[in-house]
C-alpha cells in the first residue's frame, strides 16, 4: 500500500512538473503597432513587377497576380512576382479577369483579320494550370473588358464604344452563348455591375443618360436612374441591396439606389475639389464607398452610409484603386516608383 502511494505521488510529480507554465496576461507579448495595420495586406504590400512589364489583375484574395512584359502574360504568386509562369505569347493582348473564387481566369485578345475587322478571342485557364487554355469565345464581337458572375457561370463580354460598342455573355463551362437583349447604346468602358447572385447586370447607357438593371434570366430591362450628363460605374452593393453610381454634376454626385424598389434612397454631392471622379468601391460590408478622384494627382474619398458623411484618405503616390481588402481594412492600389508598378496597401481609418 504504501509503495503503490509512492509510486501515485511520483506519477502525479511527473506531470505537473512536464505542464506548460501557465502565461501572466501581464506577461503576453503584444504586437507592435506597424504590425497590425493589415495582417492581410502583408502579404503583398510593396509587391514589385518586373521593370518593363506591366500589371494586368490581381486575383480577388490578392495573392495572384497576372501581368504583360510586351507581348506575354505571366502568372505569378504576389509575393513572389519574379517567379513566373507564362501563360500565352499573344500580341494582341487585352483585358484579363478571375473568377470570384480566384481558381480561374481568363484572357482576352483581338487580331484584325484580312478585311480589317477585329476578331476578339477568349481564353479560359485554371490557376493551377495555366498553361492549358480552353477557348470559350471566337468572333466579331469586342472583348475589351470582362466581368464574371458571382457564381462563376457567366462572363460578361464587353467592348467598343458609342454605336461600335458590343456585349456578349458566355458560358465559363464552354458550351456556348447566352441571349443578351439588345440593350441600346452602352457605356461599357465604364464598367457594368453583378448582382451579389448573378441574376442581374447594372449597365450605364450613353444614349439615354440612364442606368438599368437587366434581369438576365427574362432579358428585361428597369430602369434604375436617369439624369442629364455623364453617368459612370455603376456599383452593386455587396449586400445586394443597393446600387450605387457616380454622375457628373459640377460638383460630382453619388447616387444611392434601394435595388428593389428603384427608390432613391440618398443623393451625396462631393467637395467641389472632388474633380473628375471617376470610380467607386464598395466595402464588403456595404457600409463604405471609396472614391477615387483627381486633385493634385490621384486621391480617395470615403462615404460612409447611410449617413453620407464624407471623409478624405490621406495617401501618397496613388495611382489606381483595384478594390477592399476583405477584412475591410484596406484598399489595394497600384502605383508607380520609377518606371517599376508596385502594388500597395491602403491603410483606411
Amino acid at each position: 500500500m504504501k509503495y503503490a502511494l509512492l509510486l501515485t505521488m511520483f506519477a502525479v510529480w511527473i506531470l505537473t512538473s512536464c505542464s506548460p507554465t501557465p502565461v501572466s496576461p501581464q506577461a503576453t507579448a503584444r504586437p507592435s503597432p506597424s504590425a497590425t495595420i493589415e495582417p492581410e495586406a502583408q502579404m503583398w504590400d510593396g509587391m514589385k513587377i518586373p521593370v518593363e512589364c506591366r500589371f494586368s489583375s490581381i486575383s480577388p484574395n490578392f495573392d495572384w497576380i497576372l501581368y504583360s512584359c510586351k507581348d506575354k502574360l505571366w502568372l505569378a504568386k504576389a509575393r513572389d512576382a519574379v517567379n513566373a509562369t507564362l501563360v500565352i505569347q499573344d500580341d494582341g493582348l487585352t483585358r484579363t479577369s478571375w473568377s470570384s473564387d480566384g481558381e480561374r481566369f481568363v484572357v482576352g485578345s483581338q487580331h484584325r483579320d484580312q478585311e480589317n475587322n477585329y476578331v476578339a478571342s477568349l481564353w479560359l485557364s485554371k490557376r493551377d494550370t495555366p498553361t492549358e487554355k480552353k477557348l470559350l469565345y471566337q468572333g466579331r464581337s469586342y472583348c475589351d473588358r470582362q466581368f464574371w458572375s458571382p457564381s462563376g457561370e457567366l462572363i460578361l463580354a464587353v467592348g467598343g464604344s458609342g454605336k461600335n460598342s458590343d456585349a456578349i455573355l458566355i458560358r465559363t463551362d464552354g458550351t456556348g452563348l447566352e441571349p443578351l437583349p439588345p440593350l441600346v447604346i452602352m457605356n461599357w468602358w465604364h464598367g457594368a455591375s453583378w448582382s451579389p447572385d448573378s441574376t442581374h447586370l447594372a449597365y450605364a447607357s450613353d444614349y439615354f443618360l440612364e442606368v438599368k438593371d437587366l434581369n438576365v434570366e427574362t432579358g428585361v430591362s428597369t430602369l434604375v436612374y436617369t439624369q442629364t450628363g455623364d453617368i459612370f460605374i455603376p456599383a452593386w452593393s455587396p449586400d445586394g441591396k443597393m446600387i450605387a453610381t457616380l454622375k457628373e454634376s459640377f460638383p460630382d454626385n453619388l447616387v444611392i439606389v434601394d435595388s428593389a424598389s428603384k427608390r432613391v434612397l440618398n443623393i451625396i454631392t462631393f467637395p467641389s475639389d472632388w474633380k473628375q471622379s471617376t470610380d467607386l468601391f464598395w466595402s464588403p460590408d456595404s457600409k463604405r464607398i471609396a472614391i477615387q478622384f483627381y486633385r493634385d494627382g490621384h486621391q480617395i474619398g470615403i462615404v460612409s452610409l447611410p449617413s453620407g458623411e464624407i471623409s478624405e484618405q490621406p495617401v501618397e503616390d496613388l495611382g489606381w484603386v483595384l478594390g477592399w481588402t476583405k477584412d475591410g481594412k484596406s484598399l489595394v492600389a497600384r502605383s508607380y516608383e520609377g518606371d517599376q508598378e508596385i502594388i500597395q496597401a491602403v491603410p483606411v481609418e
